[in-house]
């Protein structure tokens, strides 16, 4: 069943030059080499691959998830401590707090037209 607390799509369908992530662990790494070069002093570049959603998009939907608690602070470290070096974990507890948090990620992105929809290919990956 839906959460109704969820907050409608961004959009109904992206433009054509638009792709949703396939899933939340590309977003959350798209993200947070958005976040590295920001905070490095850089000017991200949003050349290429088009996505639905701008980088203060994905910040909107971490508060949307941390303010009511359905994403743990402890969850959230593992989240960008991993993110930032751009790997999963693989050692527990690590591991687990890692796949709960994509879990709350997958959820809210899903519904705001992040990702593309449950069983639907990227268009890029083959048939």
């Amino acid at each position: 069943m839906p959460d109704s607390n969820l907050a409608p799509p961004l959009r109904e369908m992206p433009p054509a030059d638009e792709l949703p992530f396939d899933n939340a662990e590309e977003a959350w790494f798209w993200f947070m080499s958005w976040r590295l070069i920001v905070e490095d002093g850089g000017t991200p570049s949003f050349e290429g691959r088009g996505r639905p959603c701008m980088p203060l998009d994905m910040l909107a939907c971490l508060r949307r998830l941390v303010k009511p608690g359905r994403l743990t602070r402890r969850q959230l470290q593992v989240l960008a401590g991993f993110g930032r070096r751009l790997e999963t974990p693989v050692h527990q507890p690590f591991a687990r707090l890692w796949d709960e948090g994509m879990a709350r990620l997958e959820e809210l992105f899903r519904a705001k037209g992040i990702l593309a929809p449950k069983g639907a290919a990227s268009p890029e990956s083959p048939a």
